[in-house]
């Protein structure tokens, strides 16, 4: 939800043409970007979620760059000039990034920390069957 306002309150300034592309990239990488990766460490990403994650990236990417002039047709630039233009490691690589990053904190964190042990562990026995109680 906070990635969503977070969006859509920058999306004046991303749509200005008084405001430099260099200026738009930065304001993407320190205000929506840590918004969107705030607990990344722990997420469980499956193939929807990446093409979501990619998805919602390349929908600001093309609002930050704008479409293209070619013969005087104009046209909304293609996923690699996007990624050719801002020339850094996608919302996807990042993540994973963070993840493998966090993965080498916990293996060097002392064995009696409660998050290496609920990493670690394997839970033993079986769930009850049924709706649990509250």
């Amino acid at each position: 939800m906070h990635i969503i306002r977070s969006f859509f309150g920058m999306m004046n300034m991303l749509k200005a043409k008084n405001i430099n592309r260099k200026h738009k990239v930065t304001m993407y990488k320190t205000l929506i970007k840590p918004v969107l990766m705030y607990g990344a460490e722990t997420w469980v990403l499956s193939k929807v979620d990446e093409l979501h994650l990619r998805v919602f990236e390349r929908k600001i990417l093309r609002r930050i760059y704008g479409p293209i002039c070619e013969d005087t047709i104009w046209r909304s630039r293609y996923n690699e000039e996007l990624y050719r233009l801002y020339d850094e490691a996608d919302l996807v690589t990042t993540i994973k990034i963070t993840r493998l990053r966090w993965a080498g904190h916990v293996m060097r964190m002392q064995d009696n920390l409660p998050c290496k042990k609920i990493t670690l562990d394997k839970p033993e026995g079986r769930r009850r069957a049924g709706r649990p109680n509250l």
